[in-house]
């Protein structure tokens, strides 16, 4: 039963890591301008 709990503990921690880490990753100022580019490319005229 116990090991079950920290089984369960040692996955959430994890999964809250990978979310925090995907959200670093996301929010920096150079991968944000990288990820907002093809929004302004859709918009520009031909």
């Amino acid at each position: 039963m116990i090991e079950a709990r920290v089984t369960f503990l040692l996955l959430t921690a994890l999964l809250l890591a990978i979310l925090v880490a995907i959200g670093v990753i996301t929010l920096r100022k150079k991968s944000k301008q990288k990820l907002e580019e093809p929004k302004f490319r859709m918009l520009d005229d031909d």
